[in-house]
């Protein structure tokens, strides 16, 4: 059964809408602003929104912006009234994929529907994780128990150990599931913007705020917002990060009035907060409010037993997802198991997505098994001296591997074949 999002600010067309389509067999929810359609999202989790442009406070344009920015791809078709073509237009342009003019017929709204909605599986599924190791049983057992509590929890760990994915488990196993799950990668957000991207700003109220924006903060109200690598927040935002713990309420920039939000905080990281404390370069109350509960996630090289699980897993995706059917040799099997994974979980499955590319047979073996582990070095010099090895290496097992093919060494390598030919030369 589709799910699909109504948002009119008009009872009547909401009604006439919702009605029409759970005749259909659509399973059907209503907002009655684009605010309200925003906060709906990740709770209903809509294969497609249909909605009015013409709106209070915020117009569809915005809204259609803000989901871009919080949502990414889910489908929207906007109705509109007979003076409102230009801003359909214009919704089109942003990424809206139709428009109907007010009146319409039932049935163009549901030929739309069928042509655009978005699949059960284009939509994020249940978190699933991976392994069976003690290890894991015991993290997903603490997990759980806080799960449904209001506790603030910082998970610590390596890069790649799935950090996201636990703090995803404890969302989904919280009485704030049916809520929307928010990640916020504070290593994407341009230093200038993490403010504008975490409380939101009323149009105007600096260069390039064309309209209004909810924060990230806003749009999880009554869920959970995940700040991934904490310690990259500088002084100003921790303050301000710090006034959201403990009041749950926000200013959006531009704005004198106050908000208040229901949210649940999860944060994580892989640096050492308490060194950056001593250090005068993380607030230590804030430290303090972040670690009311604390998970380590332990990395991959000492869980062992969840490796084969992991590569199982990866091998039957990437079955699914090339329509092959590959399995991979004993030996390289064992070369995987004795790998210690300085990437963890992401390099894993880098590895095994680059070797099934690159293998010619139904069967990996271990020379389609591309390592990039190399010694590490203290010396900021050396670390890169190791980078521009690491490279050269890549590319020089590449190229091997493919006998010289630029173009199929380029796909694996990920980069275009301009890029390649230029780091051929830069390395001779």
């Amino acid at each position: 059964m589709k799910k699909i999002l109504i948002v009119d600010d008009e009872d009547n067309m909401r009604k006439i809408l919702s009605l029409a389509l759970k005749k259909r067999n659509y399973e059907v929810a209503t907002a009655s602003s684009a605010i309200e359609g925003l906060k709906k999202i990740s709770g209903f989790s809509p294969d497609m929104i249909v909605s009015d442009i013409k709106m209070d406070k915020m117009n569809g344009l915005e809204f259609l912006r803000n989901i871009r920015i919080n949502y990414g791809g889910i489908p929207v078709c906007f109705i509109t009234a007979y003076g409102s073509i230009q801003g359909a237009v214009e919704a089109m342009k942003l990424g809206a994929v139709d428009y109907l003019e007010k009146p319409f017929d039932i049935g163009s709204l549901i030929e739309i529907i069928e042509e655009n909605s978005i699949t059960a599986k284009e939509k994020s599924e249940k978190v699933e994780i991976i392994g069976s190791s003690e290890i894991l049983k015991n993290i997903l057992k603490i997990a759980k128990k806080v799960a449904n509590t209001d506790a603030t929890v910082l998970i610590k760990g390596e890069t790649g150990v799935g950090k996201d994915l636990i703090a995803q488990f404890i969302h989904q196993n919280s009485n704030r599931s049916k809520g929307p799950f928010v990640k916020v990668d504070c290593t994407a957000i341009p230093s200038e913007l993490f403010e504008s991207e975490l409380f939101g700003h009323k149009k105007g109220a600096f260069t390039g705020a064309i309209d209004d924006r909810i924060g990230k903060f806003e749009v999880a109200d009554t869920g959970t917002i995940f700040l991934d690598e904490i310690g990259t927040l500088n002084l100003d935002m921790q303050k301000k990060f710090l006034r959201i713990i403990q009041e749950k309420i926000l200013v959006r920039i531009g704005e004198a009035k106050e908000r208040s939000i229901d949210i649940r905080i999860i944060t994580a990281t892989n640096s050492d907060l308490e060194k950056m404390v001593t250090a005068g370069k993380f607030r230590k109350d804030l430290y303090f409010r972040l670690k009311h509960f604390e998970i380590f996630i332990s990395p991959l090289k000492n869980r062992n037993e969840d490796v084969k699980e992991l590569i199982d897993f990866f091998l039957n995706r990437y079955n699914e997802k090339y329509k092959e059917k590959k399995t991979i040799s004993e030996i390289g099997l064992e070369k995987l198991l004795q790998y210690d994974y300085p990437g963890n979980i992401r390099e894993l499955e880098n590895i095994l997505e680059q070797a099934y590319i690159i293998s010619d047979t139904k069967i990996i073996s271990k020379n389609d098994l591309i390592f990039t582990n190399l010694a590490e070095e203290d010396s900021d010099n050396t670390m890169d001296m190791n980078l521009r090895k690491m490279e050269k290496q890549l590319v020089i097992r590449a190229l091997k591997i493919t006998g010289g093919n630029l173009s199929k060494a380029a796909k694996i390598l990920g980069i275009n074949r301009n890029q390649l030919a230029y780091k051929l030369e830069k390395y001779n």
